[in-house]
């Protein structure tokens, strides 16, 4: 019995040490995104799939964080991730007002917005300050932009159409129900192919703002989880990870913007240890 009651001692000695010595793993991570191809969409299985969507997977695996990636409307995905706890959302922008309302990681990407038009119903008359008395647009629900048009003289209800989705607009414009939305300069091709078919294409009208896209955690996180993913991105940038996952469907300006991007904070980081 002594023996026994020994070896037992000696076995709850070692899983407690063993314990000690293994970290905790984190808890899940619910990360929220809308539907916005190429970087976020569904699958035929319904996973969550796109060259941003896998660049959060390979840096939660180096960074040994369980995560789970939820597709929904925009709307909904920015109240969750600003009200519940272990959330983070992507991609969204940046600014002044949205500033004290996540911690940020980034940027995933970088590009100018234009407010674009259809050539076939845009006349070249028509001055940018005129543009709300003679067309309708569209803008989807919880987007920044939305108050960019309102600035200039687009008005819900009268000539703005505001959607679920950014998709819900591209599709409006490709019917021919609205005349303008916003549009990244970077990723027009796409929409062009398919205005070719109706002898037409996109045209800018005029710049909306230069934005950068972010992965913005909720507030409950700590400043060092923070910071180990955004060293972890800036990483992805300089090794060439990011390029592998991004230049099949994204433009090479944007993809040197951001390894521009991690090769000035290096050096930056450097000159201060120094």
């Amino acid at each position: 019995m002594i023996r026994y009651a020994a070896a037992l001692l000696l076995l709850c000695a070692q899983f407690l040490w063993a314990s000690e010595q293994q970290p905790l793993q984190p808890p899940m991570l619910h990360i929220v995104t809308e539907h916005s191809p190429p970087g976020g969409y569904l699958d035929e299985s319904g996973r969550v799939i796109g060259p941003t969507t896998e660049l959060l997977r390979l840096l939660a695996k180096r960074l040994h964080q369980p995560i789970e990636i939820s597709l929904m409307p925009w709307a909904r995905a920015l109240t969750i991730a600003r009200t519940e706890a272990n959330t983070a959302i992507f991609e969204t922008v940046r600014n002044a007002e949205r500033e004290h309302w996540f911690r940020w990681v980034g940027p995933l990407k970088h590009y100018t917005i234009w407010l674009y038009g259809r050539a076939d119903r845009i006349d070249p008359s028509v001055p940018k300050n005129k543009l709300s008395d003679h067309y309708i647009a569209c803008e989807y629900r919880g987007s920044v932009y939305i108050d960019h048009l309102a600035r200039l003289g687009f008005i819900q209800g009268r000539n703005l159409i505001v959607t679920v989705s950014k998709e819900d607009c591209r599709d409006m414009l490709l019917r021919k129900r609205v005349d303008l939305t916003t549009w990244n300069d970077a990723f027009t091709a796409s929409v062009n192919s398919e205005l070719a078919e109706q002898n037409t294409k996109m045209k800018k009208l005029t710049p909306i703002d230069d934005i950068q896209l972010y992965l913005a955690f909720s507030l409950d996180h700590e400043q060092a989880t923070v910071d180990r993913w955004q060293q972890a991105l800036e990483q992805s940038y300089q090794d060439g990870s990011m390029r592998a996952l991004y230049q099949s469907r994204y433009p090479e300006a944007v993809i040197k913007r951001l390894e521009q991007f991690a090769a000035k904070s290096s050096t930056s980081s450097s000159s201060e240890q120094h």
